[in-house]
């Protein structure tokens, strides 16, 4: 109820309310996303592409959205990744070389990540970090 007060959705889902990619540009995106991200969820993962002009005012718009999630995320101490699948492609790079530069956490597919977490949660295991 929460979100739809936020964004009346008429198609698509609020069960994964990051997955609307006809308002990713639209300052109500960052609204949703925030108010989706509860105490519940530890891990936030966005499947983004490249974009091909990085300074066009819609690519600007959704970067900011990534930013404000990003923040949001952090503040709440949780983990944010993007995922960016990797093809040939100079504007891949150069999204590629802004959110890294940004401090995202970035993979080239799910599995990467997941991979990638499952190790880290084994090491803290190992080392008596986590509870």
């Amino acid at each position: 109820e929460k979100l739809k007060e936020i964004y009346p959705i008429k198609i698509g889902s609020l069960a994964n309310p990051l997955d609307m990619p006809w308002i990713a540009s639209s300052n109500v995106y960052l609204k949703v996303a925030i108010a989706a991200i509860d105490d519940d969820i530890d891990f936030v993962m966005l499947v983004s592409d490249a974009w091909r002009n990085l300074e066009e005012a819609r690519f600007k718009n959704y970067y900011a959205n990534l930013l404000g999630i990003k923040s949001h995320v952090e503040s709440t101490d949780k983990i944010f990744v993007i995922i960016l699948p990797d093809y040939p492609s100079e504007s891949r790079k150069l999204f590629h070389a802004k959110l890294v530069n940004d401090g995202f956490l970035v993979y080239i597919s799910i599995e990467h990540a997941a991979k990638s977490f499952l190790k880290l949660y084994e090491y803290g295991k190992k080392r008596n970090v986590l509870v």
